[in-house]
């Protein structure tokens, strides 16, 4: 992938990190859990679509790219915030078992996601 596409993905990982904002402050529980996770998730979805079936030349690895490190920034950041939140580490960062699954499935929703981009930006030409 080249610089421009990096950016790309690092915009669009920024994004998405709403998401688990949502959910580390507490917002997505005073809402409604399940339908913030699930509303945000496909609005993220539809963007990420959207934005790298118009800029990216190769939306597959872009989104893909974009989803593993997605999964990266948002280990990373509950990492840091949970600590202060909560006085105590939690989440996905204790076990290689819970840092796995998030990669594999960020990157699995940034296939999905750019598979999708792909189908888009061809139907446009």
């Amino acid at each position: 992938m080249n610089k421009k596409e990096w950016q790309l993905a690092v915009g669009l990982d920024a994004l998405a990190l709403v998401r688990p904002l949502l959910s580390i402050v507490g917002i997505a529980e005073m809402l409604g859990k399940p339908v913030v996770s699930i509303g945000s998730t496909l609005v993220i979805t539809i963007i990420w679509v959207w934005v790298a079936s118009q800029k990216s030349e190769d939306p597959i690895k872009t989104l893909a790219a974009t989803g593993i490190t997605y999964g990266l920034l948002a280990i990373i950041l509950s990492a840091i915030l949970l600590p202060i939140l909560t006085g105590q580490l939690q989440g996905p960062v204790l076990s290689i078992y819970g840092i796995s699954s998030v990669l594999i499935t960020n990157l699995i929703w940034g296939v999905v996601a750019g598979v999708l981009a792909k189908i888009l930006q061809s139907a446009r030409r």
